[in-house]
């Protein structure tokens, strides 16, 4: 409520937030979105490199993307403390309540989540369970192959550019299971934590309660 409707972008320098149920909270606030599904190292984005690509459009911010990329990739890591640990997205706001309609084709009326073990993003120290999970992975173990299939042009039109370390944290990265936005799935032993969630908007529009 705070923001105002209109910007060019917005880059989240803070962890886990290319979740789609963010992202679609904010869909109306900005035209693209830059950030990372899983955790983002203290030092965060370079922005003495990525400056000059502050005012720039679409190329420059897969450039933005691509910068924050290189810099953990090729970081040294002598004393394996894991540094070269990155994820980063570049998503496409107007596309969002299509990737919205899309899921929710596949997951209206579900009520039964026991049984699905998507990927979930690493976690390099919480007492949290896993609960970032990949969302292209999530649907492609509840859809048909058609309704994937749909959904994953979707998707490709939603996450226009994506990349992922080969590892995080020493954790590997499956490339086909990274698709660049995660997802919580409400699993009924969190009741707690899913009362807060059905408060946002994806899940209201996703999930027929």
């Amino acid at each position: 409520r705070a923001l105002p409707d209109g910007f060019d972008f917005i880059l989240m320098d803070a962890c886990f937030m290319s979740s789609v149920e963010v992202l679609y909270e904010l869909r109306n606030k900005a035209e693209y979105f830059i950030s990372s599904p899983a955790e983002v190292i203290a030092n965060g984005f370079p922005y003495d490199e990525i400056a000059p690509y502050l005012w720039g459009g679409e190329e420059d911010f897969r450039k933005i993307c691509k910068t924050f990329f290189d810099f953990y990739n090729e970081h040294e890591d002598p004393h394996r403390m894991g540094w070269q640990s990155a994820t980063v997205s570049l998503v496409k706001s107007a596309e969002l309540e299509e990737l919205m309609a899309a899921t929710r084709n596949i997951l209206r009326q579900r009520t039964d989540f026991q049984g699905i073990t998507a990927w979930s993003y690493p976690l390099s120290y919480s007492t949290l369970p896993d609960v970032f999970f990949d969302l292209g992975d999530y649907i492609g173990q509840v859809a048909t192959a058609e309704q994937y299939a749909e959904f994953r042009k979707q998707l490709a039109r939603t996450v226009i550019y994506k990349l992922a370390t080969p590892e995080f944290f020493f954790q590997p990265i499956p490339e086909d299971q990274f698709s660049g936005l995660s997802t919580y799935i409400p699993y009924p032993q969190w009741a707690a934590m899913n009362q807060a969630y059905f408060g946002l908007s994806w899940p209201q529009s996703v999930y027929e309660k």
